[in-house]
């Protein structure tokens, strides 16, 4: 087997074990079952960013269902190892106009900054499948105005919806990202990742941005 054989077979035998994760063995809790947790915003939204964050404390594997309304959120989600996600046709998970921090993250990212960042301890096995992911920008706006790592900036550098960073392990698919102000997708140190039939309408930035 050549170089080129090797590769190609690695790679084929990565995506196969990032294709199970679609499919794990537990059973997979409703979001709606969280829904006493969702709260009323003034002009009457539903935000479930509570109901998001305690379903995936609790569960390994979490389905959305479709909805005519949009899931609201209006912080930062963070993502647990060892979960995986699904998202029927018509699940709308919606950011809430204004907010300026990223939709959602995994749990323990790194800063490598400054310093090559310790990975000792990676996150693992996270998969998304499907569903319609927005924010709810018209136009980019730069660093600092939206998808920062929280209020405070804790990581410069960090603009996007999703951030998926010292992560072992990472699948997404059939997913479609909608107004996203700045990158859509952001990676840093990750190690095997499958990203696969993504649909970006009106974004602004870069639709997935890896080690930038």
């Amino acid at each position: 087997m050549n170089v080129r054989e090797s590769i190609i077979t690695t790679l084929a035998g990565v995506e196969d074990d990032l294709r199970k994760l679609e499919h794990p063995q537990e059973t997979f809790a409703l979001l709606t079952d969280y829904a006493h947790l969702t709260t009323l915003a003034s002009d009457g939204a539903q935000i479930w960013t509570e109901a998001f964050s305690q379903a995936l404390l609790e569960n390994a594997c979490l389905r959305i269902p479709a909805s005519p309304e949009p899931y609201w959120i209006d912080k930062t989600v963070v993502i647990p190892s060892g979960r995986t996600i699904f998202a029927e046709d018509g699940a709308l998970i919606r950011q809430r106009e204004g907010v300026r921090v990223l939709m959602f993250r995994n749990a323990h990212p790194v800063d490598g900054t400054h310093l090559q960042p310790d990975q000792t301890h990676p996150d693992r096995d996270i998969c998304i499948i499907g569903g319609r992911w927005e924010e709810s920008y018209t136009q980019r706006v730069g660093y600092r105005g939206s998808g920062r790592y929280d209020e405070t900036e804790a990581f410069y550098g960090v603009g996007a919806s999703f951030l998926f960073n010292n992560l072992e392990n990472l699948c997404l698919r059939n997913m479609t990202v909608v107004q996203a102000a700045g990158f859509a997708f952001q990676l840093g140190q990750v190690r095997n990742a499958l990203i696969e039939n993504i649909t970006f309408v009106s974004c602004f930035g870069d639709g997935v941005h890896v080690g930038g």
